[in-house]
């Protein structure tokens, strides 16, 4: 789903036929999937100082074309970001070089000059191995704090 090759529909229908679970059960898992994301604590914060120091934000979500579409309509940050790239649409996830080359390329954005934050190590760590600086999310603080000691100023 998260490539884009399978749709909530065909997926629900998957996992009741092959883990046998009911159709009550499987709209409920994907209900609470689709409604439990949430912003991480601080962060939009983080992004309006940053963008307010003339810096770019980009977003990179590995994620499914209806909750993607959910998410959009439920959070106003969106329009925050320079441009965001969803794996679902470009048919590539993290940690993976395409999906990351795929955003380099798209924006024209130079990897030297870019930093990478993610709340997965694993995210971060591919992102690395093509040249970006990268951050595992933990908190705000510790995020800014990082950013700083990178050369960011704000």
């Amino acid at each position: 789903m998260e490539r884009g090759e399978r749709s909530v529909v065909a997926a629900k229908f998957q996992y009741q036929k092959q883990l046998g679970f009911s159709s009550e059960h499987t709209n409920r898992l994907f209900y609470y999937v689709k409604h439990t994301q949430l912003i991480l604590f601080g962060s939009m914060a983080l992004v309006l100082r940053v963008k307010a120091a003339d810096y770019n934000v980009y977003a990179l979500t590995a994620n499914v074309n209806e909750i993607f579409e959910h998410l959009k309509s439920q959070y106003d940050f969106w329009s925050l970001f320079d441009g965001a790239i969803v794996s679902s649409e470009v048919g590539c996830m993290k940690p993976h070089p395409e999906i990351f080359n795929h955003l380099l390329d798209h924006y024209e954005i130079e990897v030297s000059k870019t930093v990478f934050i993610d709340d997965m190590l694993h995210n971060v760590e591919g992102a690395r191995s093509i040249g970006f600086s990268g951050i595992q999310f933990e908190n705000s603080a510790q995020c800014e704090g990082e950013l700083k000691l990178l050369g960011l100023n704000f």
